[in-house]
């Protein structure tokens, strides 16, 4: 059976991570406007049509590797959720597999939400996070 949305691979392929993915397939919907994603290359969902972020269920990592729009150094560090430089040099991206990083998660999908909106000429900045 082919999945229609990357729900049922998360419900299928990590079960142990079956709510908290769901919650961050719900927030970049939310993000973006839309729940139309299509399956990519490589069984990769890819969320339409702003095409900020994509995921894919490992079942060898027992996660969901997730691919997000902007470079690791646009990103404030999570310490406990590595970002990688991902596909293409313009793209992020990381494991979510413990659900005590769905923060991070989040704060990773929303920032390329941003990047996204700001455009592909945008001027690299890095991100900071200040206490006040």
């Amino acid at each position: 059976m082919i999945s229609q949305h990357p729900s049922e691979d998360v419900l299928s392929i990590v079960p142990k991570l079956a709510h908290s993915g769901i919650a961050l397939i719900e927030f970049a919907e939310a993000l973006s406007g839309s729940k139309v994603w299509e399956r990519g290359a490589n069984y990769r969902w890819i969320i339409q049509p702003k095409k900020f972020v994509a995921l894919q269920g490992q079942r060898r990592l027992k996660g969901i590797r997730f691919t997000v729009r902007g470079r690791p150094p646009e990103f404030a560090p999570f310490g406990e959720l590595k970002l990688e430089t991902g596909r293409g040099g313009s793209y992020s991206g990381f494991v979510f597999n413990e659900t005590r990083h769905l923060a991070a998660a989040a704060f990773y999908i929303s920032r390329a939400y941003e990047l996204y909106q700001r455009g592909g000429s945008r001027r690299p900045h890095r991100q900071a996070i200040q206490e006040m």
